[in-house]
């Protein structure tokens, strides 16, 4: 049987330092002898960079949405920037985000991610007719209709804008979805 002892620490913080490890080793008799070892702790030359999942939100007021989020880095001796960075106003839309990691040496790394704002809005409804109503969005999405507002929503096949309804008595509503 053989026993090993240590503590946890970050290598990042301990670079360059010598530790000893010791093992302590148990024979079929329970008879112990230690071992002592020299351990060097090195950091690893990458930055360890780690961009978050792609995102996807819907629009807010400003016709786009603010974007908070976190790239992970290992290594501290390397400083991050990404464009857009976190907390920007993302428009409608995919926009890829692209972050780089370099250290002073000037040695690079980079992730990207995509942040997909949906802003498909429903912009105009006019009555023609008496009995017909055009319904016109922007920014791509699925005409979905309902007989009451928490559905179940059913998509409309092949509608696209404009979109003509015939009102047939009743209510209805509809929605873009994204």
């Amino acid at each position: 049987m053989v026993a090993y002892g240590w503590s946890r620490f970050d290598a990042y913080g301990y670079a360059g330092s010598t530790y000893t490890v010791k093992t302590t080793v148990i024979d079929p008799f329970g008879q112990r002898r230690i071992c002592a070892t020299l351990l060097t702790v090195t950091p690893g030359t990458g930055a360890g960079l780690q961009c978050p999942p792609n995102v996807v939100t819907n629009c807010g007021p400003a016709g786009g949405q603010y974007v908070f989020y976190q790239v992970g880095l290992c290594n501290p001796s390397y400083t991050v920037t990404s464009l857009p960075p976190s907390g920007s106003l993302f428009p409608n839309g995919v926009t890829k985000v692209v972050a780089d990691a370099t250290n002073p040496n000037g040695v690079k790394e980079t992730c990207t991610f995509n942040v997909t704002v949906n802003c498909g809005t429903l912009v105009g409804i006019a009555q023609s007719g008496g009995t017909n109503l055009t319904l016109n969005w922007n920014g791509g999405g699925t005409l979905q209709q309902a007989a009451t507002i928490p559905g179940p929503w059913i998509t409309v096949s092949n509608a696209s804008s404009p979109f003509r309804v015939r009102i047939l008595g009743g209510q209805g509503y509809y929605r873009v979805a994204q």
